[in-house]
């Protein structure tokens, strides 16, 4: 608020610095007004974090899962293989002998 009211055209000299702004204001409005406003910048600033920390796990995690999987050559296809491997027996049920007699 005490910012809001330094850069007002409507307010332009009447306050030498931001302590003296915040000493006319307590004194002429009270000490309530200096939480005018507060509502709307939390609202605004979880919005905020929850989309950039939501995006930075998104990227990190993509970026982890990039940086282990080799991209060219013999490691690449080794890897693609190995994964298929994988998929494959853990996918199907285990195999069992007919006849243990």
């Amino acid at each position: 608020m005490i910012k809001v009211r330094l850069q007002s055209k409507a307010h332009v000299g009447h306050y030498t610095n931001s302590w003296d702004c915040v000493r006319k204001v307590v004194a002429a409005e009270g000490v309530g007004v200096l939480g005018r406003g507060l509502g709307a910048t939390c609202i605004r600033n979880s919005v905020w974090n929850a989309v950039y920390f939501g995006m930075m796990h998104v990227v990190n995690n993509h970026e982890r899962a990039k940086a282990m999987a080799p991209t060219t050559g013999v490691a690449a296809a080794a890897w693609s293989l190995a994964v298929r491997t994988h998929h494959t027996h853990t996918n199907q049920p285990a195999a069992h002998s007919a006849d243990t007699s």
